[in-house]
């Protein structure tokens, strides 16, 4: 079960090193900025648990305009901790809300949510193309599919 989020962030790059550790560089604050409009934004999510050292079988929802996506995680039990990251591409198609919502399945306990704000920079570039917010949102949705079907539940790291 999960008893708590210990952190939650974006980052521009994450390095994995052979000892299971994480190097978060590029670190975005509460705002994610785009440098058009409409915009996409390049970012790993990351996000370190708090367990009750019995399985935990869950999923982080990433939600914004353009973009709704499952990924599902399960932690093995006897580990008090859990980690995990993954890339997106986020569409910033007005500003507005990003939500990440930490779901516990194998609980019957509340979903823990974090909101970002999402942004554009001063000096976006406006995009006169009238399609290219819906070409935006698609291609997000796309990537965020195939690393959702990749995860297959098993790529939280144990501390």
């Amino acid at each position: 079960m999960i008893m708590g989020l210990r952190s939650a962030l974006f980052c521009a790059k994450v390095e994995m090193h052979r000892d299971g550790q994480a190097d978060y560089l590029g670190i975005l604050g509460a705002e994610i900025s785009a440098d058009s409009r409409p915009g996409v934004v390049q970012a790993w999510l990351t996000l370190q648990l708090e367990l009750d050292r019995k399985t935990t079988v869950g999923r982080v929802v990433v939600e914004c305009e353009g973009l709704k996506q499952d990924f599902p995680f399960e932690a093995p039990a006897g580990h008090a901790e859990a980690a995990t990251a993954f890339p997106l591409m986020i569409p910033v198609l007005r500003e507005g809300p990003l939500w990440v919502t930490v779901i516990d399945d194998s609980a019957r306990t509340k979903p823990i949510r974090q909101k970002w704000r999402l942004k554009f920079r001063p000096d976006a570039q406006v995009l006169e193309d009238r399609g290219a917010g819906q070409q935006i949102a698609d291609s997000c949705q796309r990537a965020a599919a195939t690393v959702a079907a990749g995860s297959k539940r098993a790529e939280v790291a144990r501390h």
